[in-house]
């Protein structure tokens, strides 16, 4: 009898952001950490990393986030961990994009906090090939 291999896991990041230093200073990073890392557990995910910014989620120029995308066009991550979708950005169009970008790298992010039911409507419509580009861009 063939014996199995044992499955892969899956080499979780985590990904927390900050606005402000103040909000630093109020242990809101350690916060999301602890919230995605219990959600690494929940997923039988390996945390390897964390990445983190403090700045705002409407640029997508941040070095954490950058970080985090160079690490998961090497192939280094299989999954991101996020408290919640604001985290990640702050716009509806630029979450859409980025998690598009890591998608085609098959990577998934998985958010501690559901998510909102009007993301979700609106994710729909983004993707819809019937909304015109710039009604897309407009969202």
């Amino acid at each position: 009898m063939p014996s199995l291999a044992p499955s892969a896991t899956l080499r979780a990041a985590i990904y927390v952001r900050s606005a402000t230093i103040a909000q630093v200073d109020d242990d809101r990073l350690t916060k999301q950490i602890a919230e995605s890392r219990q959600l690494a557990g929940s997923l039988s995910a390996d945390t390897i990393t964390e990445y983190s910014d403090v700045a705002s989620g409407t640029s997508s120029d941040r070095p954490g986030l950058q970080a985090l995308l160079s690490a998961v066009r090497q192939g280094e991550i299989d999954l991101i961990l996020c408290e919640r979708p604001d985290r990640l950005a702050r716009g509806l169009v630029m979450l859409h994009e980025i998690e598009a970008a890591l998608g085609r790298f098959g990577v998934a992010v998985h958010y501690a906090d559901a998510d909102p039911p009007e993301r979700q409507a609106v994710t729909e419509a983004l993707a819809d090939p019937e909304v015109p580009s710039a009604a897309r861009k407009a969202r």
